[in-house]
């Protein structure tokens, strides 16, 4: 029976843990998009965030750390770094995954575009 129960028990993790986060990445999304609104630019951390987001930063479920976050010229880059437990500097996986073993960062606005 655990060979049954386990795999289904890591499933519905992953799916909760990656639910969590895609609703926190969107979180953190619209509230740059108003910072950049209100300031003309992205901050340089998240930090600026928190009265944005009632108080605290999210935390990256896969990590329970801060989500990873990095100001680039054109925009920025926001991710979580997924359910492998590795952060990959936001680069998404080869294959769309969609299990507790799937490889590569979870990164806000991004579609699974080709790994660099």
């Amino acid at each position: 029976i655990n060979q049954i129960l386990v795999p289904v028990l890591d499933r519905a993790q992953f799916s909760h843990e990656s639910g969590k986060a895609r609703r926190e990445l969107l979180r953190l999304m619209l509230a740059l998009r108003i910072h950049r609104l209100r300031h003309g630019s992205y901050p340089e951390t998240l930090k600026p965030l928190v009265e944005l987001l009632g108080g605290e930063l999210p935390l990256d479920p896969f990590a329970n750390k801060p989500f990873r976050y990095v100001k680039t010229e054109d925009g920025y880059r926001l991710w979580s770094i997924g359910p492998d437990g590795v952060d990959d500097d936001g680069l998404r996986p080869l294959q769309l995954s969609a299990s507790p073993d799937s490889l590569g960062d979870l990164v806000a606005g991004q579609i699974y575009p080709p790994r660099q």
